[in-house]
């Protein structure tokens, strides 16, 4: 996260999958560590959904029936949004924490210029 900022890419939200996403502490932290929205969607198979998207999209180019050029307009999953809070301070205070532990244990690998 740190390296996409410093590149200039504006993190807005952050999606997050899996067991640990359904956690209230993972849910209550997420948005204030990140310094972000966080989105948790319902638990789905999004690997086999999205290949069975693609394969749809590529038969109904193929047979006319969907444009080659722009994908159809799927619905979105139902979802939880978290939002960053009173907690935000201390959040940042835990990835600076966590930035600085992570430089001593790896000098060098995630400097600025990464």
């Amino acid at each position: 996260m740190d390296v996409l900022r410093r590149r200039g890419v504006e993190v807005r939200r952050v999606f997050l999958l899996g067991a640990a996403a359904e956690l209230p502490a993972v849910q209550a932290l997420a948005p204030a560590i990140f310094g972000a929205q966080v989105v948790v969607p319902q638990p789905a198979d999004y690997a086999a959904l999205g290949a069975a998207r693609q394969a749809a999209w590529a038969l109904g180019a193929a047979q006319g029936t969907l444009s080659p050029q722009a994908p159809p307009a799927w619905q979105g999953a139902a979802a939880q949004v978290f939002e960053p809070g009173e907690e935000l301070a201390v959040g940042q205070a835990v990835r600076q924490q966590y930035g600085a532990t992570r430089d001593q244990i790896h000098p060098g690998a995630f400097d600025a210029t990464s």
